[in-house]
C-alpha cells in the first residue's frame, strides 16, 4: 500500500461522495473481515486463539483498526504510525 500511497489516498477521498466507491471498499473490506473470521475460527479449533468475543466481531473490529491506522499513515494525520512501516 505505501507503494501507492497517492491511489489509497484517493480512495479514501473518493469514498465519502461516491456511492460506487463506497460499495466497491466496502465489499473489499468485507472480504477481510471473512477471511480474518476464518483464521481467527482455525486458531481456536487447534488451540492456538484464545475465545473471547465471537470471531467475526473480533474480526471486524481488527480490520475497521488496521483501515483507520493506514488512512491516517498515508494521510499523513497526526497522530500516526509512520507509514514506511
Amino acid at each position: 500500500f505505501g507503494a501507492h500511497r497517492a491511489v489509497c489516498r484517493a480512495t479514501v477521498g473518493v469514498q465519502s461522495t461516491n456511492s460506487e466507491a463506497r460499495e466497491l471498499w466496502s465489499r473489499s473490506m468485507q472480504r477481510w473481515i471473512d477471511h480474518i473470521t476464518a483464521v481467527i475460527e482455525a486458531g481456536r479449533a487447534d488451540g492456538s486463539a484464545p475465545v473471547t468475543v465471537p470471531a467475526a466481531e473480533l474480526s471486524t473490529a481488527l480490520n475497521l483498526m488496521n483501515e483507520s491506522v493506514m488512512t491516517a499513515a498515508f494521510a499523513g494525520h497526526q497522530p500516526s504510525i509512520p507509514d514506511h512501516r
